[in-house]
């Protein structure tokens, strides 16, 4: 059955050789063919890199694409506003945002807006939300945490660093499907007490 691939031994794309994209029954071409994918042909794709073929998955447990649109949720890129800022110096808090996607063949700048202007801050990122005090505000971010470079927000009060997904932090990997927290922690002595502040957080889903 092609629609949910249930029960599929073997398939052929064709996307460049005669290679089985399921099984092991790899074609044997003769002289040099030319491979041509009909449009109207199925492509086999594993999105979240399991082995499993996403239609086979989606086949099994329709509850992995409750959005219908024949891609696992797991695999589609979201980015979400969570947990809560507090007051700065310069206002009512620092607010989490982005410019671009967070496909890795794409570009993702990650922005805290609301800062207090021209002082040092640094966005750092975890695997689990979370909501603790901390200096004049809350970290909205636990489980294994990595910790971007330094930037400045300048004359906007704007942070702003776009993810270099081959020079992350060790401790930080980031794949297709996995769910990251992305926070901002800033200087801000001018707002009294203990002279930092933090933004909310970006709940970011990662698609290949």
């Amino acid at each position: 059955v092609v629609g949910g691939y249930s029960g599929l031994v073997s398939c052929w794309n064709f996307e460049g050789n005669a290679n089985d994209a399921k099984g092991t029954n790899n074609g044997n071409p003769v002289g040099a063919p030319t491979y041509v994918l009909a449009s109207d042909q199925p492509v086999l794709f594993d999105c979240n890199g399991n082995g499993v073929y996403d239609g086979e998955e989606v086949g099994s447990n329709p509850a992995l694409d409750l959005n219908n649109n024949g891609i696992l949720d797991a695999c589609e890129c979201t980015l979400s506003s969570v947990c809560q800022t507090s007051p700065n110096s310069a206002g009512t808090g620092a607010l989490m945002s982005y410019a671009g996607n967070s496909s890795l063949s794409g570009s993702l700048t990650l922005l805290a807006t609301g800062c207090p202007t021209n002082v040092s801050g640094f966005f750092f990122y975890g695997t689990q939300p979370a909501l603790v005090p901390l200096g004049n505000g809350w970290r909205c971010i636990g489980g294994t945490i990595a910790r971007l470079p330094v930037v400045n927000t300048g004359a906007t009060g704007v942070g702003a660093r776009t993810l270099n997904y081959a020079q992350l932090p060790p401790n930080g990997p980031i794949t297709a499907g996995s769910t990251k927290y992305f926070q901002f922690y800033y200087r801000d002595v001018q707002g009294g007490g203990s002279g930092f502040n933090l933004s909310n957080s970006l709940k970011v889903l990662f698609c290949p």
